[in-house]
């Protein structure tokens, strides 16, 4: 029996790899195995053997979220790390311009009695 050849490109695995790393990149929430299979075309078991290969290679991370694995990119973390330390930030300085104000109102409250 003759093979019926496939409609669909066979890609390198660096291709491959590159995008799931997009995918990961363009979200800002972890995914599922079997969502990066999906948007990359993969089977589940080809999508776990490049996520775990881009996770030796330090450039996603996982968390096991009851059943799922939960795949993250790096930098998204890295992202969100930033963000929340420069909420902190904003808070801080949002604290000390309250009490300036605070202090200001007090001051005016006294020169007003002072001048009366």
């Amino acid at each position: 029996m003759p093979k019926i050849p496939s409609k669909r490109k066979k890609r390198r695995r660096e291709e491959v790899e590159d995008e799931i790393m997009k995918y990961l990149a363009s979200i800002d929430h972890p995914r599922t195995t079997s969502e990066v299979a999906e948007a990359t075309g993969l089977n589940w078991y080809s999508a776990m053997a490049h996520l775990t290969r881009l996770e030796a290679q330090g450039r996603v991370f996982h968390k096991k979220i009851g059943r799922q694995d939960q795949w993250f990119d790096v930098d998204v973390n890295e992202s969100r790390r930033l963000v929340k330390s420069l909420k902190k930030r904003v808070e801080k300085q949002d604290k000390i311009i309250k009490n300036q104000d605070r202090r200001i109102r007090e001051l005016e409250s006294k020169i007003a009695k002072l001048l009366k």
